[in-house]
């Protein structure tokens, strides 16, 4: 999960704690930037060796100081097809749902937008769609 408010970190993260049942503390990232996140995917990817990313959802907050959530999501988009791997879904979580913020989400290659505050059952049933249940 990557916001730069660590309170909407902490809201997201009580959702899939206590409503969806995840262990969070073992399947989360919680980070508060673009550059952080970037810089974890990456990790992963090398210390699998290239195999792998084990990243599967991205909660991405789009409105970021220096790396934004746009930019961050095509970074992301570009290094792992560069190594040839399956893409994560990567899901904006904003308070922008107007077009004009949903299409920019879409051409990052963000899969689908989140209003803030995000639905618990929005969540849950994607938690449950990726088969993390």
């Amino acid at each position: 999960m990557v916001d730069d408010q660590s309170f909407n970190l902490n809201a997201l993260e009580i959702i899939l704690k206590r409503m969806a049942g995840l262990e969070t503390s073992k399947m989360c990232d919680f980070v508060l930037s673009g550059e952080k996140a970037l810089k974890l995917v990456r990790q992963n990817v090398e210390a699998n060796k290239g195999q792998r990313c084990d990243y599967t959802l991205i909660l991405m907050d789009c409105n970021m100081p220096k790396m934004d959530g746009y930019e961050t999501t095509e970074l992301i988009r570009k290094y792992i097809h560069s190594q040839g791997l399956k893409q994560p879904v990567i899901s904006a979580v904003t308070g922008h749902t107007e077009p004009m913020y949903i299409q920019m989400a879409i051409n990052s290659g963000m899969n689908q937008v989140l209003s803030k505050p995000v639905s618990h059952d929005l969540l849950i049933d994607i938690v449950d769609r990726l088969g993390y249940n």
